[in-house]
């Protein structure tokens, strides 16, 4: 369902899928620690990877689309990349409905050097659904977002080790999501309205958010993780990782 309907309505012209087999032998073993671990099929370290990965094969300019395996296309993806090339962002994050501090660990925000009401006391940007336009910025933010995701203190379930308790309110640490979150923020790139139906209803919120609801999350557990890609001339990525307890908000 999911591929079917990124092709034949999400408006994307190929589809390629990764495995845990496309994944470097030396970038494995450097972080087999992580990658070994079955959460997330190593914590979602993965998506950082093959984000930045799948950029270096594109053209400047292509459009670059990540999506959850649990979600399926209802209508074009070009909305989007208008409102995109409207604000001339090269990065569109949209926002989840809960806020930073409940849902990243303290040693994150320390580490990243984000330890501020302007991180912590705004709203948590989603990792299920990401828009990046290959450029050199977007090449730096995917680096960046690899780097801090190779560090188990930032993106694991590990204790914090700093000396700081989580916030008050704390639920639970996104991992990826926490760090693409941050990292946007730090860049001061503007949120959008999520995408799917859990967008909806929020449009006065964000008049530059010029498209409708485009796609169907069913945030199930155990679905199969995918990695959409569009260009100028589109691709889609899967990553199967069948049998893995993926909490809601997780990428």
């Amino acid at each position: 369902m999911n591929t079917r309907t990124a092709l034949e309505v999400g408006g994307f012209d190929k589809a390629l899928s990764y495995t845990p087999k496309d994944i470097d032998r030396v970038f494995y073993q450097d972080n087999r620690r992580i990658l070994s671990r079955s959460k997330g099929a190593g914590y979602w370290l993965w998506k950082p990877y093959f984000i930045r990965h799948t950029l270096d094969t594109l053209r400047e300019d292509d459009f670059l689309f990540y999506c959850d395996a649990g979600a399926y296309f209802i209508d074009s993806i070009d909305g989007l990349v208008d409102t995109a090339r409207s604000t001339g962002q090269d990065i569109i994050p949209f926002d989840v409905g809960f806020i930073e501090k409940m849902y990243t660990k303290r040693d994150t925000f320390r580490l990243m050097d984000c330890d501020t009401p302007a991180y912590t006391d705004t709203a948590q940007r989603l990792a299920s659904f990401i828009l990046l336009r290959k450029s050199e910025f977007t090449r730096a933010f995917a680096a960046e977002f690899l780097d801090f995701a190779r560090d188990e203190r930032i993106l694991t379930d590990r204790e914090n080790e700093l000396g700081y308790p989580n916030y008050p309110g704390f639920v639970a640490h996104r991992h990826d999501q926490s760090i693409f979150s941050l990292l946007t923020k730090r860049y001061r790139l503007l949120a959008h309205r999520d995408p799917s139906q859990w967008g909806n209803g929020g449009e006065a919120n964000y008049p530059h958010s010029q498209y409708g609801q485009l796609i169907e999350h069913t945030r199930n557990r155990n679905l199969s993780v995918w990695l959409k890609i569009r260009e100028l001339s589109q691709a889609l990525f899967s990553f199967p990782q069948s049998g893995i307890d993926k909490p809601d908000g997780d990428g």
